[in-house]
Protein backbone atom coordinates (compact mmCIF):
# COMPACT_ATOMS: atom_id res chain seq x y z
CA UNK A 1 0.00 0.00 0.00
CA UNK A 2 1.24 3.53 -0.79
CA UNK A 3 -0.57 6.39 1.22
CA UNK A 4 0.54 10.13 0.45
CA UNK A 5 -0.77 12.93 2.92
CA UNK A 6 -0.47 16.93 2.87
CA UNK A 7 -2.57 20.28 1.45
CA UNK A 8 -4.36 20.25 -2.04
CA UNK A 9 -7.16 21.63 -4.10
CA UNK A 10 -10.30 20.16 -5.86
CA UNK A 11 -12.17 21.62 -8.95
CA UNK A 12 -15.40 20.91 -10.19
CA UNK A 13 -17.08 23.14 -12.98
CA UNK A 14 -19.65 25.89 -11.74
CA UNK A 15 -18.23 24.69 -8.14
CA UNK A 16 -15.69 27.20 -6.52
CA UNK A 17 -12.15 25.68 -5.68
CA UNK A 18 -12.27 23.83 -2.42
CA UNK A 19 -8.71 23.68 -0.49
CA UNK A 20 -7.53 21.38 2.26
CA UNK A 21 -5.81 18.51 3.81
CA UNK A 22 -6.18 15.23 1.95
CA UNK A 23 -5.25 11.66 2.06
CA UNK A 24 -4.59 10.03 -0.97
CA UNK A 25 -4.06 5.52 -0.58
CA UNK A 26 -3.82 3.35 -3.27
CA UNK A 27 -4.47 -0.32 -2.52
CA UNK A 28 -2.21 -3.57 -2.84
CA UNK A 29 -4.85 -4.20 -5.32
CA UNK A 30 -4.74 -1.54 -7.30
CA UNK A 31 -7.77 0.39 -6.01
CA UNK A 32 -7.30 4.34 -5.12
CA UNK A 33 -9.06 6.60 -2.47
CA UNK A 34 -8.45 10.12 -1.91
CA UNK A 35 -10.68 12.10 0.65
CA UNK A 36 -10.79 15.89 2.09
CA UNK A 37 -10.92 17.71 4.98
CA UNK A 38 -11.76 21.56 3.35
CA UNK A 39 -10.83 24.45 5.13
CA UNK A 40 -14.79 26.29 4.32
CA UNK A 41 -17.48 24.73 3.34
CA UNK A 42 -18.67 24.24 -0.07
CA UNK A 43 -22.66 23.98 0.25
CA UNK A 44 -23.12 23.13 -3.45
CA UNK A 45 -20.89 19.60 -3.11
CA UNK A 46 -23.38 18.49 -0.51
CA UNK A 47 -26.07 18.05 -3.19
CA UNK A 48 -23.99 16.63 -5.90
CA UNK A 49 -22.63 13.39 -6.62
CA UNK A 50 -20.40 11.64 -9.43
CA UNK A 51 -19.24 15.00 -11.14
CA UNK A 52 -15.82 15.17 -12.46
CA UNK A 53 -13.27 17.04 -11.55
CA UNK A 54 -9.46 17.68 -11.07
CA UNK A 55 -7.24 17.13 -8.24
CA UNK A 56 -3.63 18.34 -7.35
CA UNK A 57 -1.63 18.73 -3.94
CA UNK A 58 1.70 18.49 -2.39
CA UNK A 59 2.49 15.84 0.43
CA UNK A 60 4.33 16.44 2.94
CA UNK A 61 5.29 12.66 3.49
CA UNK A 62 7.00 11.30 1.43
CA UNK A 63 7.88 15.43 -0.50
CA UNK A 64 6.29 15.14 -3.72
CA UNK A 65 3.40 16.92 -5.88
CA UNK A 66 0.27 14.75 -6.95
CA UNK A 67 -2.05 15.80 -9.94
CA UNK A 68 -5.28 13.37 -11.08
CA UNK A 69 -6.75 15.23 -14.42
CA UNK A 70 -10.08 13.30 -13.48
CA UNK A 71 -11.63 12.18 -10.62
CA UNK A 72 -15.25 11.85 -9.71
CA UNK A 73 -17.34 13.30 -6.53
CA UNK A 74 -18.10 9.74 -4.38
CA UNK A 75 -20.06 11.55 -1.49
CA UNK A 76 -19.53 14.23 1.06
CA UNK A 77 -19.93 12.74 5.10
CA UNK A 78 -20.15 14.72 8.18
CA UNK A 79 -18.69 13.76 11.21
CA UNK A 80 -17.38 15.44 14.62
CA UNK A 81 -14.66 17.25 12.67
CA UNK A 82 -16.46 18.67 10.32
CA UNK A 83 -17.25 17.48 6.72
CA UNK A 84 -15.00 14.74 4.21
CA UNK A 85 -14.94 15.16 0.52
CA UNK A 86 -14.37 11.47 -1.15
CA UNK A 87 -14.02 11.03 -4.53
CA UNK A 88 -13.44 7.94 -6.93
CA UNK A 89 -9.97 7.43 -9.27
CA UNK A 90 -10.06 5.65 -12.89
CA UNK A 91 -7.24 7.41 -14.13
CA UNK A 92 -4.07 7.69 -14.05
CA UNK A 93 -2.66 9.23 -10.85
CA UNK A 94 0.84 11.41 -11.38
CA UNK A 95 3.63 11.72 -8.85
CA UNK A 96 6.33 14.23 -9.40
CA UNK A 97 9.24 13.57 -6.65
CA UNK A 98 12.11 15.69 -8.98
CA UNK A 99 11.54 17.09 -12.77
CA UNK A 100 13.40 14.84 -15.08
CA UNK A 101 14.50 16.06 -18.72
CA UNK A 102 16.44 13.88 -20.73
CA UNK A 103 18.56 11.96 -17.79
CA UNK A 104 19.13 8.13 -17.67
CA UNK A 105 16.43 6.11 -16.11
CA UNK A 106 15.26 2.91 -14.67
CA UNK A 107 11.21 2.32 -15.46
CA UNK A 108 10.09 -0.16 -12.71
CA UNK A 109 6.37 -1.56 -13.42
CA UNK A 110 4.83 -3.18 -10.97
CA UNK A 111 2.63 -6.18 -12.61
CA UNK A 112 -0.45 -7.26 -11.57
CA UNK A 113 -1.01 -11.68 -10.85
CA UNK A 114 1.40 -12.88 -12.97
CA UNK A 115 3.78 -15.53 -11.38
CA UNK A 116 6.67 -16.28 -12.76
CA UNK A 117 10.29 -17.88 -11.06
CA UNK A 118 13.43 -16.64 -12.43
CA UNK A 119 16.53 -18.12 -14.39
CA UNK A 120 18.81 -15.92 -12.14
CA UNK A 121 19.15 -15.27 -8.53
CA UNK A 122 18.36 -12.54 -6.70
CA UNK A 123 19.00 -11.57 -2.51
CA UNK A 124 15.66 -12.10 -0.23
CA UNK A 125 16.95 -11.69 3.13
CA UNK A 126 19.78 -13.86 4.13
CA UNK A 127 19.28 -15.98 0.90
CA UNK A 128 19.77 -16.12 -2.83
CA UNK A 129 16.69 -17.39 -4.73
CA UNK A 130 16.09 -17.78 -8.36
CA UNK A 131 13.73 -14.59 -8.79
CA UNK A 132 14.63 -12.77 -11.97
CA UNK A 133 14.44 -13.78 -15.62
CA UNK A 134 16.57 -11.64 -17.83
CA UNK A 135 16.29 -11.93 -21.41
CA UNK A 136 17.05 -9.23 -24.41
CA UNK A 137 14.05 -8.47 -26.59
CA UNK A 138 14.61 -6.37 -29.47
CA UNK A 139 18.06 -5.00 -28.23
CA UNK A 140 17.02 -3.88 -25.10
CA UNK A 141 17.85 -5.60 -21.53
CA UNK A 142 14.59 -6.97 -19.87
CA UNK A 143 14.42 -8.40 -16.07
CA UNK A 144 11.28 -9.56 -14.75
CA UNK A 145 12.01 -9.66 -10.81
CA UNK A 146 9.78 -11.00 -7.89
CA UNK A 147 8.90 -8.95 -5.19
CA UNK A 148 9.27 -9.46 -1.02
CA UNK A 149 6.76 -11.43 -0.03
CA UNK A 150 6.69 -13.37 -3.00
CA UNK A 151 5.36 -16.74 -1.26
CA UNK A 152 2.75 -15.01 0.43
CA UNK A 153 1.44 -13.07 -2.51
CA UNK A 154 0.91 -16.51 -4.50
CA UNK A 155 -0.52 -18.26 -1.29
CA UNK A 156 -2.66 -15.22 -1.06
CA UNK A 157 -3.52 -14.96 -4.72
CA UNK A 158 -4.41 -18.89 -4.80
CA UNK A 159 -6.56 -18.46 -1.89
CA UNK A 160 -8.75 -15.11 -2.41
CA UNK A 161 -8.45 -14.79 -5.97
CA UNK A 162 -8.43 -11.38 -6.35
CA UNK A 163 -5.31 -8.96 -7.45
CA UNK A 164 -1.99 -8.48 -6.24
CA UNK A 165 1.33 -7.07 -7.58
CA UNK A 166 3.75 -10.08 -7.85
CA UNK A 167 6.83 -8.68 -9.70
CA UNK A 168 8.03 -5.58 -11.54
CA UNK A 169 9.10 -5.36 -14.96
CA UNK A 170 12.39 -2.91 -15.76
CA UNK A 171 14.15 -1.60 -18.70
CA UNK A 172 16.61 1.12 -18.89
CA UNK A 173 16.70 3.80 -21.38
CA UNK A 174 16.25 8.21 -21.98
CA UNK A 175 13.74 10.47 -20.34
CA UNK A 176 12.76 11.67 -23.81
CA UNK A 177 12.15 8.04 -25.15
CA UNK A 178 9.64 7.37 -22.12
CA UNK A 179 6.74 6.82 -24.63
CA UNK A 180 8.49 3.58 -26.75
CA UNK A 181 10.13 2.09 -23.17
CA UNK A 182 6.01 2.47 -22.33
CA UNK A 183 5.08 0.57 -25.29
CA UNK A 184 7.70 -1.68 -25.01
CA UNK A 185 6.37 -2.46 -21.54
CA UNK A 186 3.20 -3.12 -22.66
CA UNK A 187 3.75 -5.17 -25.02
CA UNK A 188 5.54 -7.52 -22.57
CA UNK A 189 2.35 -7.59 -20.52
CA UNK A 190 0.59 -8.81 -23.11
CA UNK A 191 2.73 -11.72 -23.82
CA UNK A 192 2.65 -12.35 -20.27
CA UNK A 193 -0.88 -12.25 -20.06
CA UNK A 194 -1.39 -14.98 -23.16
CA UNK A 195 1.37 -17.12 -21.43
CA UNK A 196 0.15 -17.56 -17.74
CA UNK A 197 -3.83 -17.43 -18.48
CA UNK A 198 -3.97 -14.47 -16.04
CA UNK A 199 -4.51 -10.58 -17.62
CA UNK A 200 -1.19 -8.94 -16.27
CA UNK A 201 -1.93 -5.47 -15.91
CA UNK A 202 0.17 -2.79 -14.84
CA UNK A 203 -0.38 -1.12 -11.28
CA UNK A 204 2.18 1.35 -10.86
CA UNK A 205 5.35 2.40 -12.79
CA UNK A 206 8.24 4.03 -10.50
CA UNK A 207 11.53 5.69 -12.71
CA UNK A 208 14.26 6.12 -11.18
CA UNK A 209 17.89 8.32 -12.03
CA UNK A 210 20.69 7.50 -10.47
CA UNK A 211 18.76 4.79 -7.95
CA UNK A 212 16.55 7.60 -6.88
CA UNK A 213 12.97 7.58 -7.33
CA UNK A 214 11.87 10.83 -9.82
CA UNK A 215 8.30 10.15 -10.94
CA UNK A 216 5.44 7.54 -10.48
CA UNK A 217 2.71 7.04 -12.00
CA UNK A 218 -0.69 4.89 -9.95
CA UNK A 219 -2.96 3.28 -12.58
CA UNK A 220 -6.01 2.48 -10.97
CA UNK A 221 -7.66 1.74 -14.32
CA UNK A 222 -8.67 -1.56 -14.29
CA UNK A 223 -7.61 -4.76 -13.06
CA UNK A 224 -9.54 -8.97 -12.87
CA UNK A 225 -9.48 -11.19 -10.49
CA UNK A 226 -6.62 -13.81 -10.14
CA UNK A 227 -7.27 -17.58 -12.10
CA UNK A 228 -5.89 -20.69 -11.17
CA UNK A 229 -5.77 -21.83 -14.71
CA UNK A 230 -2.30 -24.02 -15.34
CA UNK A 231 0.08 -21.74 -17.44
CA UNK A 232 0.03 -21.73 -21.13
CA UNK A 233 3.48 -21.62 -21.08
CA UNK A 234 5.55 -23.13 -17.84
CA UNK A 235 6.66 -20.51 -15.48
CA UNK A 236 7.58 -22.17 -12.65
CA UNK A 237 10.93 -22.81 -11.07
CA UNK A 238 11.61 -26.06 -13.54
CA UNK A 239 10.30 -24.10 -16.46
CA UNK A 240 11.39 -20.66 -16.09
CA UNK A 241 13.68 -21.09 -18.99
CA UNK A 242 10.66 -21.77 -21.26
CA UNK A 243 9.15 -18.79 -20.45
CA UNK A 244 12.23 -16.57 -21.18
CA UNK A 245 12.43 -19.11 -24.33
CA UNK A 246 8.70 -17.74 -24.94
CA UNK A 247 9.54 -13.94 -24.67
CA UNK A 248 12.55 -13.88 -26.89
CA UNK A 249 10.96 -16.13 -29.47
CA UNK A 250 7.46 -14.39 -30.08
CA UNK A 251 8.52 -10.37 -29.19
CA UNK A 252 9.64 -9.42 -32.61
CA UNK A 253 6.22 -11.29 -34.09
CA UNK A 254 4.02 -9.81 -31.68
CA UNK A 255 4.89 -6.72 -32.54
CA UNK A 256 4.55 -7.43 -36.49
CA UNK A 257 1.21 -8.61 -36.09
CA UNK A 258 -0.48 -5.92 -33.18
CA UNK A 259 -2.10 -3.28 -35.02
CA UNK A 260 -2.79 -5.28 -38.04
CA UNK A 261 -4.38 -8.02 -36.15
CA UNK A 262 -5.50 -6.73 -33.16
CA UNK A 263 -4.18 -8.82 -30.65
CA UNK A 264 -4.03 -6.70 -27.66
CA UNK A 265 -7.75 -6.73 -27.63
CA UNK A 266 -7.42 -10.59 -28.58
CA UNK A 267 -5.28 -11.80 -25.99
CA UNK A 268 -7.47 -9.43 -23.72
CA UNK A 269 -11.03 -11.36 -24.72
CA UNK A 270 -9.59 -14.62 -24.59
CA UNK A 271 -7.58 -14.19 -21.63
CA UNK A 272 -10.45 -12.72 -19.48
CA UNK A 273 -12.92 -15.83 -21.06
CA UNK A 274 -10.85 -18.12 -18.74
CA UNK A 275 -12.21 -16.19 -15.39
CA UNK A 276 -15.94 -17.22 -16.13
CA UNK A 277 -17.27 -19.97 -14.27
CA UNK A 278 -20.25 -20.36 -16.42
CA UNK A 279 -19.03 -22.60 -19.28
CA UNK A 280 -21.01 -20.94 -22.41
CA UNK A 281 -19.82 -16.99 -20.73
CA UNK A 282 -16.10 -18.51 -20.78
CA UNK A 283 -16.99 -20.08 -24.41
CA UNK A 284 -18.90 -16.94 -26.00
CA UNK A 285 -15.88 -14.63 -24.48
CA UNK A 286 -13.06 -16.66 -26.22
CA UNK A 287 -16.01 -16.68 -29.47
CA UNK A 288 -16.15 -13.31 -29.69
CA UNK A 289 -11.99 -12.97 -29.24
CA UNK A 290 -11.34 -15.71 -32.37
CA UNK A 291 -13.77 -13.87 -34.42
CA UNK A 292 -12.36 -10.59 -33.82
CA UNK A 293 -9.26 -12.18 -34.98
CA UNK A 294 -10.40 -12.99 -38.00
CA UNK A 295 -12.00 -9.40 -38.24
CA UNK A 296 -8.92 -8.07 -38.38
CA UNK A 297 -7.25 -10.59 -40.41
CA UNK A 298 -10.07 -10.26 -43.25
CA UNK A 299 -9.69 -6.00 -43.25
CA UNK A 300 -5.90 -6.59 -42.96
CA UNK A 301 -5.76 -9.24 -46.53
CA UNK A 302 -9.04 -6.98 -47.96
CA UNK A 303 -10.59 -10.30 -48.13
CA UNK A 304 -14.60 -10.89 -48.85
CA UNK A 305 -16.82 -11.65 -45.92
CA UNK A 306 -17.91 -15.36 -45.97
CA UNK A 307 -21.66 -16.41 -44.60
CA UNK A 308 -20.27 -19.55 -43.45
CA UNK A 309 -18.39 -19.39 -40.26
CA UNK A 310 -16.26 -22.40 -41.32
CA UNK A 311 -14.65 -21.03 -44.50
CA UNK A 312 -13.83 -17.79 -42.60
CA UNK A 313 -11.37 -19.50 -40.11
CA UNK A 314 -10.38 -21.62 -42.45
CA UNK A 315 -9.08 -19.15 -44.74
CA UNK A 316 -7.63 -17.67 -42.02
CA UNK A 317 -5.58 -21.06 -40.33
CA UNK A 318 -4.68 -21.38 -44.40
CA UNK A 319 -3.55 -18.56 -44.84
CA UNK A 320 -1.20 -18.84 -41.74
CA UNK A 321 -0.06 -22.49 -42.58
CA UNK A 322 -1.85 -23.45 -39.40
CA UNK A 323 -3.14 -27.29 -39.02
CA UNK A 324 -6.07 -28.08 -38.03
CA UNK A 325 -8.76 -30.33 -38.36
CA UNK A 326 -12.49 -30.00 -39.90
CA UNK A 327 -14.15 -31.78 -36.49
CA UNK A 328 -12.14 -29.34 -34.56
CA UNK A 329 -13.88 -26.20 -37.10
CA UNK A 330 -17.22 -28.09 -37.05
CA UNK A 331 -17.34 -28.38 -33.21
CA UNK A 332 -16.73 -24.89 -33.11
CA UNK A 333 -19.69 -23.94 -35.28
CA UNK A 334 -21.94 -26.29 -33.67
CA UNK A 335 -21.49 -25.16 -30.11
CA UNK A 336 -21.10 -21.60 -30.70
CA UNK A 337 -24.65 -21.27 -32.41
CA UNK A 338 -26.41 -23.36 -30.27
CA UNK A 339 -25.23 -20.84 -26.94
CA UNK A 340 -25.99 -17.64 -29.12
CA UNK A 341 -29.51 -19.01 -30.35
CA UNK A 342 -30.36 -21.14 -27.22
CA UNK A 343 -28.64 -20.10 -24.86
CA UNK A 344 -26.84 -23.62 -23.97
CA UNK A 345 -24.76 -26.06 -25.66
CA UNK A 346 -26.39 -28.63 -27.99
CA UNK A 347 -27.67 -31.74 -25.75
CA UNK A 348 -25.04 -34.06 -27.26
CA UNK A 349 -22.28 -31.82 -26.38
CA UNK A 350 -20.20 -31.81 -23.13
CA UNK A 351 -19.59 -28.29 -22.62
CA UNK A 352 -16.32 -28.27 -20.44
CA UNK A 353 -15.04 -30.68 -23.02
CA UNK A 354 -15.96 -28.40 -25.81
CA UNK A 355 -14.41 -25.04 -23.64
CA UNK A 356 -11.28 -26.74 -23.05
CA UNK A 357 -11.28 -27.69 -27.51
CA UNK A 358 -11.89 -23.90 -28.45
CA UNK A 359 -9.44 -22.76 -25.50
CA UNK A 360 -6.70 -25.50 -27.56
CA UNK A 361 -7.31 -24.51 -31.04
CA UNK A 362 -7.33 -20.55 -30.12
CA UNK A 363 -4.11 -21.30 -27.61
CA UNK A 364 -2.26 -23.02 -30.56
CA UNK A 365 -3.58 -20.52 -33.17
CA UNK A 366 -1.98 -17.22 -31.19
CA UNK A 367 1.42 -19.27 -30.42
CA UNK A 368 1.85 -20.45 -34.22
CA UNK A 369 0.97 -16.38 -35.47
CA UNK A 370 3.55 -15.21 -32.64
CA UNK A 371 6.09 -17.43 -33.99
CA UNK A 372 6.52 -20.38 -31.08
CA UNK A 373 6.93 -23.83 -32.77
CA UNK A 374 8.40 -26.84 -32.09
CA UNK A 375 8.89 -25.32 -28.22
CA UNK A 376 6.85 -26.92 -25.33
CA UNK A 377 3.11 -25.73 -24.24
CA UNK A 378 0.28 -26.73 -21.98
CA UNK A 379 -2.42 -28.87 -23.76
CA UNK A 380 -5.51 -28.33 -21.68
CA UNK A 381 -7.41 -31.49 -23.30
CA UNK A 382 -4.57 -33.81 -22.10
CA UNK A 383 -3.54 -31.92 -19.20
CA UNK A 384 0.07 -32.69 -20.44
CA UNK A 385 3.40 -30.11 -21.75
CA UNK A 386 3.80 -31.40 -25.51
CA UNK A 387 5.41 -29.85 -28.44
CA UNK A 388 3.39 -27.08 -30.82
CA UNK A 389 3.63 -28.33 -34.23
Amino acid sequence: MREYKGTGTLSFPGIPITKGTFKLVFEDSGEAKLSMIPNTYVAQLMMLSHISGKFSGNSSNPQCNIKINTIYLSKVTMGTKGYRIKAEIFHPVKIIFKQLKNEEIEVHRGLSNFIVYGTDTIQHGKRRIRGKTKCILDGKDVQLIQLPDFKKTIAHLKKFKDVRTTCELRLEGKYDEIDSVRNMCENIQYLCSLASGNFVTVMYEDIYSDDKLCETTLFPLKTYPFSNNIPLIDTSLLGSNEFKTFLETTYLDYLKFKSVLGLTYIIEFFTTSKIFSPLEAKYLLATTAFECLESYFRRWRRLNEFRSLKRKMSRMFTFFGFNFTNPELESYRKNRNSIIHEGRFPSSTNGFVAAMELRNLIERFLLFLIGYRNKPYYNVINQKKELLT
